[in-house]
Parts: structure tokens; C-alpha cells; sequence
């Protein structure tokens, strides 16, 4: 999918080593083959996009926690609105990632928000940034 003016479609910084991660709409290709993904993975959360080289197509939230509960994922790109509510959203990935990092130590993956949707975005950056301070405090108490 080739874009005649391509942007910046999100900006974020990975939790475990600070390095900025831009995501460019015009790298947004098919990416469908399970083989590329051997040990670790980068999942990429839309209904209507289609995931950029080298990351894993999922269409619905409970699709990625199961992959999350593996934990093998290192990179995860969330849509919001998925084109049906009863499935879910990406913000509910981000309530389990939030839940999972109080609850249970889990080192969450490299978050980036890819949503349209402004009010979304903006309930989803807070989520990402309340994991981010859930986890720094749990790195001090260990």
C-alpha cells in the first residue's frame, strides 16, 4: 500500500531502552507469513490497515493478549476502533498490559498508538503512559 505523500503516522519511546521509534504511513505493507515471527514478535492491531513489513497482522484484542501471555512480543502497534465493539478495542489490550505489569511483573512490549480516532489516541497514550510509571515503580521496589 504506497501513499503519494507519506507521514509520520505515530512517535514513541520504547520503555526498556529509551530509543525513539517513528512508524512512517508509507511503510504500511502486507505481513501475514507467521514464519517471519520465530522467537520474538511485533504485533500490529488493526481491522482495516494492513501491518507494515515485518510485523504480525491481528484483527482482535483477545488475539493479541494471547500473544502477549506467550511472551514473546516486543513491539506492539494498537488501533483503536476495530469495527466491532463487542470484540473489544486496543485500549482493552492496554487495560490487561496495565493490569498484568501492577499485577504480575510483566515487562510490557514497545507501545505505539496508530489510532485515528483523537479521543482514543489521547485515552490511549495515558494508559501507556500510566504502564510506564507502573513499571519504572516496580523496578525501584526490585
Amino acid at each position: 500500500m504506497q501513499h503519494s505523500d507519506p507521514k509520520i503516522v505515530e512517535i514513541t519511546q520504547s520503555f526498556v531502552d529509551d530509543n525513539i521509534v517513528v512508524a512512517w504511513e508509507d511503510n504500511l505493507i502486507e505481513a501475514d507469513d507467521l514464519e517471519l515471527f520465530v522467537s520474538k514478535m511485533k504485533v500490529y492491531l488493526d481491522d482495516e490497515r494492513v501491518a507494515p513489513d515485518g510485523w504480525l497482522q491481528v484483527r482482535w484484542p483477545d488475539e493479541v493478549i494471547k500473544l502477549l501471555e506467550n511472551g514473546e512480543v516486543t513491539h506492539l502497534s494498537l488501533d483503536h476502533d476495530l469495527g466491532d465493539d463487542q470484540h473489544g478495542t486496543g485500549y482493552d489490550v492496554l487495560l490487561w498490559i496495565e493490569q498484568s505489569v501492577a499485577l504480575h511483573s510483566f515487562l510490557p512490549p514497545e507501545i505505539m498508538i496508530h489510532t485515528a480516532n483523537p479521543a482514543a489516541r489521547n485515552r490511549m497514550l495515558a494508559a501507556v503512559e500510566a504502564i510506564r510509571k507502573i513499571w519504572e515503580e516496580s523496578m525501584k521496589k526490585s
